[in-house]
């Protein structure tokens, strides 16, 4: 092998098929490191986000092997568990991340290793296995994900589990060659509590050039109705805080306004529940959708919405759909506070409202739906925002140039 090139192993508990934010990421960042030369392994789970079965097409055999866009993947077969019982996902995450360290140690051994979140335990086995076999470690966050878990449960075993955690993600976090992170409040948060400023490195989400291009066509006279569409697209969970949505539904829905919540989670159920129970009939929930269905469905939007609680555990937060809404050339409302609400307003491409205040979400809907002279240049200057600083093949790029530089590579001269 030259040896400019090197091996390097990407563990993660996400990746193609599947269509969420850290399965896109990590399959556009191990097709860069391919293309640059590397030889490069992703160890992930069989697909099953989020109906939390294996996707059709793939066997349950244990352990996996294929070779995609150069890539050497291993798909490990995951315990798949119910994503309300906190110990129980907790246990699941170990037993991938144990699972996935006996594959790198017997058969994926790198002189890197990149472990990314939100995941938490494939961090700390990173950091372990990367030290048994002398390879540098870099740990991707994407997510302060315990942090969630003190936010969530005040007392009791949750808040115990919360606390051990931050002490075991912080102890992963000092043992990194190099920290990434998706905001610079998450950044902050680790170089507060002793990580070395210069071990980190900001490392955005964004939006593929493929899909982004996908995303410049019109749809929306082509959807058949009138209304008003306002949409939101991803987690139906508690951290979304989605019951705001839906009471700003039943407010909106005397002016014609169209609300669709596609996707899955925990709270979707309830939420479907509690429109049927109040007769709020302008709300519909179509599943998780393929990202092909996600771009039309976005196109034939009017607004795009995003909301994180109103915490301040989720002011370092920034939603990744915020940049794909943008892409879209729709503008954006979202509800929250912290660095996601600072980027919309930056991009100039939508409006920030208080989170978990409907009265407020509706305000801004009706403004936007009175102005569409206003909402058609917010959504052209968001979309502009992405091209010149979001692009994803740019971003990973940026960040394999700064993991050869950490393994003493330059591509200078």
């Amino acid at each position: 092998m030259d040896s400019r090139l090197k091996r390097i192993t990407l563990i993660a508990s996400s990746y193609a098929p599947e269509t969420c934010a850290p399965a896109k990421r990590l399959q556009a960042l191990a097709k860069t490191l391919s293309e640059r030369g590397h030889r490069v392994t992703m160890i992930a789970p069989l697909p099953n986000y989020p109906q939390g079965r294996i996707y059709d097409g793939f066997s349950h055999r244990p352990i996996q092997r294929t070779e995609e866009d150069g890539v050497r993947v291993y798909r490990l077969l995951p315990w798949i568990v119910p994503k309300s019982n906190l110990i129980l996902r907790l246990l699941a995450e170990i037993y991938f991340a144990l699972f996935a360290s006996g594959i790198y140690l017997l058969n994926a051994r790198a002189d890197l290793v990149i472990a990314s979140s939100p995941s938490m335990f494939v961090g700390p086995f990173g950091r372990i296995v990367s030290k048994l076999t002398g390879a540098k470690f870099v740990w991707d966050v994407r997510d302060l994900i315990w942090r969630y878990t003190q936010a969530i449960g005040e007392t009791g075993v949750k808040r115990l589990a919360g606390d051990w955690l931050e002490r075991l993600m912080i102890w992963t976090a000092k043992g990194a060659n190099l920290l990434t992170a998706t905001t610079e409040g998450q950044r902050a948060y680790f170089i507060q509590r002793g990580v070395l400023a210069e071990r980190t490195r900001l490392l955005p989400n964004g939006v593929s050039e493929s899909f982004f291009d996908a995303l410049q066509h019109e749809d929306r006279t082509a959807r058949g109705d009138q209304d008003f569409r306002l949409i939101y697209a991803g987690l139906i969970g508690y951290p979304q805080g989605l019951g705001t949505l839906v009471s700003a539904a039943k407010l909106l829905q005397p002016v014609g306004v169209q609300v669709i919540i596609a996707g899955e989670g925990v709270e979707r159920a309830e939420l479907v529940q509690r429109c049927q129970d109040e007769g709020i009939a302008n709300v519909s929930f179509p599943g998780y959708l393929s990202q092909a269905d996600l771009g039309c469905l976005y196109r034939s939007g009017d607004v795009l919405y995003a909301q994180l609680r109103g915490e301040p555990v989720f002011a370092s937060a920034q939603p990744s759909k915020i940049w794909e809404y943008l892409a879209a050339g729709r503008p954006v409302i979202y509800g929250g506070i912290g660095e996601a609400a600072e980027a919309v307003r930056r991009s100039q491409g939508g409006l920030t409202v208080t989170p978990d205040d409907p009265e407020a979400l509706a305000v801004a809907v009706r403004q936007l739906k009175a102005d569409p002279v206003r909402a058609e240049a917010m959504g052209a200057i968001g979309r502009r925002y992405v091209a010149e600083n979001l692009i994803r093949e740019r971003l990973m790029n940026q960040a394999s140039e700064a993991f050869e530089g950490l393994l003493g590579l330059s591509r200078q001269g």
